[in-house]
């Protein structure tokens, strides 16, 4: 169908050439507000923006808390399975947060006789499973700030969910989840090897 193709052309006609610009110039602006206001509640997670400087369009954000909770031993691991783990988008599309896309590295697919590793991420081995999501034309500041919170909400409980209670001192529980409040993440995970730039797309 040639349909999307006029749509495209009218768009264009219609915004002209200093309307692009304008829209291009506006794009890049909120790419740097993307990457500040959604890093900030990432650390706040301990979770972080991967630097993928060659992906000036989208981002990615780490959810090792889904294997390993903050500050904890790394053999003390979360046995999330794939469609748990990838359960975190369909959270945030029921807040009416679209286009965020969670990959979890460690999934396979064959086709035919070839295997794929890591099918769907951008790298066969990624070391911890994560989201990408991008800096749209169109998009508004005010956006970004509504899908922030929406972003922190569903941290939050995804964490209330999955992770294991932090023990008391008595041997009972504090009702509180291990590594919820700690900024700044696991470290060693994170900074373990350079962002082979799996948000490139």
């Amino acid at each position: 169908s040639a349909s999307p193709i006029v749509d495209l052309f009218v768009t264009l006609l219609h915004l002209g050439a200093d309307g692009l610009d304008r829209l291009l110039a506006e794009r890049e602006a909120n790419m740097v507000k993307l990457m500040d206001t959604i890093g900030a509640v990432a650390a706040a997670h301990g979770e972080r923006v991967l630097q993928t400087p060659a992906n000036p369009i989208s981002i990615g954000v780490t959810l090792s808390g889904c294997l390993v909770p903050p500050g904890a031993d790394r053999g003390a691991k979360v046995a999330l399975s794939a469609q748990e783990v990838t359960a975190f988008g369909s959270r945030l599309f029921s807040r009416l947060c679209s286009g965020a896309r969670v990959v979890v590295p460690s999934g396979s697919k064959t086709i035919e006789t070839h295997t794929f590793a890591g099918f769907g991420a951008h790298i066969a081995s990624y070391p911890v499973p994560y989201f990408t999501v991008a800096s749209a034309v169109g998009q508004r500041p005010e956006e970004i700030d509504l899908f922030a919170k929406r972003l922190d909400a569903v941290f939050a409980e995804f964490k209330k969910l999955h992770l294991p209670r932090a023990p008391r001192v008595d041997g009972g529980s504090t009702g509180g989840y291990a590594g919820v409040a700690s900024a700044g993440g696991d470290e060693a995970a994170t900074k373990s090897a350079s962002d082979p730039h799996p948000a490139d797309a």
